[in-house]
């Protein structure tokens, strides 16, 4: 096959090529007699004079010039077969979109000396997302052909890289960014979109040329890079103090590297940049969004066409600059992974805050690093620092949500994956709220061995707190709970269930925990020992121990506590098929001794209701929930006497059911009853009787938030989705004794408080206030929060994951936000663990963590 034509000879032969341009002018005559583009075209769409005939080329012989031909970015797949033939190959594959991962149709063409792929969306109707045709230079090395589409507005190739020539870069060939810079995804929009973080001397694979992008792979993520970052000549740029310049002229363009020639951006006389590199007669300048109408990073801009701007400081102390646009480019532009403490302080000054990050180790283990946050009415810059001096993320905000990018998410991951930028679009973020952080004194904050701690219940003056890694189905290593002294935070004890679950109870008197463990298993199923055994929750101290051993095959094994009593509950499975049994088995113990006070056998799948040690009876529940056939059954935890059974009725797991929230913990009222589900009603049992106490409505999907004794919300989405996913919906307050709805508003609400007269709740993400009397809205704030609220000290305290905020309850206004407390919530946290984030007690304010602290604030 020929080499490629340059450029120049192939726009010269337009008359026998078809280009694809991006919004070509339809009266060009090279467009006459082709088919139409699809109206879903990622590219504008191309008009033409009429249908046309298929024209399928010969194969053997493709050329760029008759791909451009015979293919157009606009065409659906039944207009490509028709135009190009069948591929060879077709297969599904996976592919990032702008940091997103999507599936795609891979199709692949065969030719005798060159390839064509195509990558279609399965989105919606199909449409065509990339495209790159393969060949081979004279001298035999692979070449890539790019044909215009999306925000490469001209095919190009490989052959007219003149950087990756000089440099002999090679298709297929394993390179590296010799500098840090940024990568762009040119597929995804009519502009490039800032999608990567290239790492200097990290090897990624060369995948495809243009005149002067090259794509790269690194394990599977693609970006599109300025092909000189590749060169030795990029490591020449010298770093220079920040200098806010002013374009001086007309005509000014600001291009990928310097000596390139395709436009980036068009400047006017007297838009402003921030020059912070220079190399030979070029200034490396971070181009304010509005001026560049995108979002990238460092751009070249030749350094006569620039001039001082006097009375202006260019140090940028103490704080970012003022405009968002501005402050985002210059944060693209003038940082990278890698970055050092004493640059990065000399491009922005010192920080606001020092605080430290959430855990950046995998599961099982604890490490968190030096945080970095500059704070603004207009935006949010947070650095985290690798302990060698180099940051290691990145993530800046602005007060909208428009602007939201950064690495922030490669915390969590381990060391060398590398780091992918995202940018997000203002409908796919609410605004959040921003404010100055202040250092909030704490009466003690305790270093705990796992990153995630949750205030689960009380005894007597310990604290129980429950500690995760992290960590979900293969990735969990460990799970805690802890003793914490009330008044000083010191741990008295603290036991580790490994990588089992929780399975603890404590009497209702607080005075002894009991636990339950796995600590032997039989072969095939057939036997598992478990070993059962109460601490004093004071001090830690073993009460008894006993080993019990389990016949067939165990499941469900569920541990509760009944004032002085123990219950525990498993099932065993024996045979399989029709012959298949299932047996429940419960049994109660003494708290302060372990002696076994009885055991009932149960026909069927079932178990224990978890419950607060307060509550009188075990409650077992048999049948699937929400099952006609299910039963509920009282027995007196004494004597293991039935007091009351219900039959079409299925227990309400009230530590992790999603259709029903309240705190189940009881921290400060007594239990009211157990919860429970007859087809679509709710119906609240009254402990002693079993009697409905209160019986209400929930259409499917819905949710109930109960507030105290006397209110709950109850969210009806109208769309047909869950109550999480639902984006159209209402909520009523539903006066619980009656089961009658006071008022209706529309919104989804998710979390609530009732303090006074006024109602605090999360409706649709964002915070609201609500007269509890007659449901008028008092006020509803812009921004977006992530978590519950409670009262503290005169304001509300509130979850912004990962802060914790503080806000006026007169206006909804934020007034600071609490330094040094950082929270999260892991994996499918049950609900007794999400309820302890943030806990008031007596007028203190207990703070669970990401970070691996739990503090209380006075």
């Amino acid at each position: 096959m020929k080499s490629f034509k340059s450029r120049a000879s192939r726009l010269a032969a337009r008359g026998a090529i078809l280009l694809l341009l991006a919004g070509c002018d339809s009266s060009d005559p090279v467009l006459s007699g082709l088919p139409s583009p699809s109206s879903s075209a990622t590219a504008d769409p191309v008009q033409t004079a009429g249908p046309a005939e298929a024209f399928v080329p010969p194969r053997l012989d493709w050329t760029p010039e008759q791909f451009d031909v015979s293919f157009r970015a606009g065409w659906t797949p039944d207009e490509a077969r028709s135009a190009m033939g069948q591929p060879d190959e077709m297969q599904e594959a996976a592919w990032y979109r702008a940091s997103k991962l999507v599936t795609v149709d891979r199709w692949t063409y065969e030719t005798e000396s060159g390839r064509l792929e195509l990558l279609w969306s399965k989105e919606g109707r199909p449409q065509l997302r990339d495209a790159i045709f393969y060949g081979r230079t004279p001298e035999g090395e692979r070449s890539s052909y790019v044909p215009a589409m999306g925000a490469q507005k001209e095919a190009s190739s490989s052959e007219e890289n003149a950087p990756a020539r000089q440099a002999k870069l090679r298709i297929g060939q394993r390179v590296s960014a010799t500098v840090a810079t940024v990568g762009y995804d040119m597929r995804a929009g009519a502009k490039p979109i800032y999608n990567y973080m290239a790492l200097p001397g990290r090897p990624v694979t060369l995948v495809a040329l243009t005149r002067e992008m090259a794509e790269v792979d690194d394990d599977g993520f693609r970006s599109w890079i300025p092909v000189w970052y590749l060169t030795g000549e990029s490591g020449q740029v010298h770093e220079i103090a920040p200098r806010l310049l002013q374009v001086g002229e007309e005509g000014a363009t600001a291009v990928w590297y310097p000596g390139a020639v395709d436009a980036v951006a068009s400047l006017s006389a007297g838009d402003r940049v921030y020059a912070v590199q220079v190399y030979a007669d070029w200034l490396g300048v971070a181009v304010p969004d509005r001026v560049s109408d995108g979002g990238y990073g460092l751009l070249w801009v030749r350094a006569d066409r620039l001039r001082e701007v006097h009375g202006v400081s260019a140090s940028f102390e103490p704080s970012l600059p003022a405009a968002a646009d501005e402050a985002a480019a210059y944060v693209r532009s003038a940082l990278g992974i890698g970055a050092k403490r004493e640059r990065t302080e000399a491009l922005l000054g010192p920080p606001t805050a020092v605080e430290r990050s959430g855990n950046v180790a995998m599961p099982g283990q604890l490490q968190t690093l030096e945080t970095w946050r500059y704070e603004n009415e207009e935006a949010l810059l947070e650095l985290t620092w690798a302990e060698d001096g180099t940051l290691r993320n990145e993530r800046f905000r602005d007060w909208t949500g428009y602007k939201d990018f950064g690495n922030d998410e490669w915390a969590a991951l381990p060391e060398g994956q590398v780091p992918k930028a995202e940018r997000l679009q203002a409908e796919a973020s609410a605004p959040h709220p921003f404010a100055d952080t202040r250092q909030t004194e704490a009466r003690w904050r305790t270093a705990l061995p796992l990153p995630y701690n949750y205030l689960i219940g009380l005894a007597g003056s310990t604290l129980l707190v429950a500690g995760e890694d992290g960590g979900f189905s293969g990735m969990h290593e460990d799970s805690r709970l802890y003793g914490l002294d009330r008044e000083t935070g010191r741990m008295l004890w603290q036991h580790s269930f490994g990588y089992a679950e929780h399975l603890y109870a404590l009497s209702g008197d607080g005075r002894t925990i009991a636990f339950a463990k796995r600590i032997a298993e039989e072969p095939e199923g057939t036997g598992a020992t478990y070993r059962l055994y109460a601490l004093n929750p004071s001090n830690g101290d073993v009460r008894w121990s006993r080993d019990l051993k389990f016949q067939g095959a165990v499941g469900d094994v569920r541990l509760t506590a009944a004032g002085s009593k123990l219950g525990l509950s498993y099932t065993v499975f024996e045979g399989e098929g029709e012959s298949r049994k299932v047996t429940t088995y419960l049994e109660a113990r003494q708290l302060d001794t372990g002696n076994r006070l009885w055991g009932q056998e149960l026909d069927g799948e079932g178990g224990l209701v978890l419950q607060d040690g307060r509550m009188p009876y075990f409650v077992v529940g048999l049948g699937a929930t929400g099952a006609a056939q299910g039963t509920l059954t009282a027995f007196r935890a004494e004597d293991g006497r039935r007091m009351w059974r219900l039959n079409e009725r299925a227990p309400i797991d009230t530590f992790d059911d999603g259709a029903i929230q309240f705190d189940p913990r009881n921290l400060t009222a007594g239990p009211g009853g157990y919860w429970t589900r007859q087809q679509d009603d709710l119906i609240l049992a009254d402990k002693a009787t079993g009697r409905p106490k209160v019986s209400l409505a929930s259409p499917a999907q819905s949710r109930l938030t109960i507030l105290n004794d006397r209110y709950a919300l109850l969210a009806v989405p109208q769309d047909g989705k869950t109550w999480y996913a639902s984006e159209e919906g209402s909520t009523a307050l539903l006066d619980l004794p009656s089961g009658r709805s006071l008022w209706s508003m529309p919104g989804l609400a998710a979390d609530g408080l009732i303090d006074g007269g006024d109602l605090y709740v999360r409706m649709d993400g964002k915070l609201v206030k609500v007269d509890l009397r007659t449901g008028d809205v008092r006020w509803a704030s812009e921004y977006g929060i992530s978590g519950k609220m409670v009262p503290h000290s005169g304001i509300l305290v509130v979850e912004s994951m990962p802060d914790v905020i503080a806000v006026d309850k007169t206006n909804g206004k934020v007034l600071y936000r609490f330094g040094g407390i950082r929270i999260g919530s892991y994996d499918f946290p049950p609900q007794r663990q999400a309820y302890g984030l943030l806990t008031v007690l007596d007028g203190s304010l207990y703070a669970g963590s990401s970070n691996g602290t739990f503090a209380r604030l006075d």
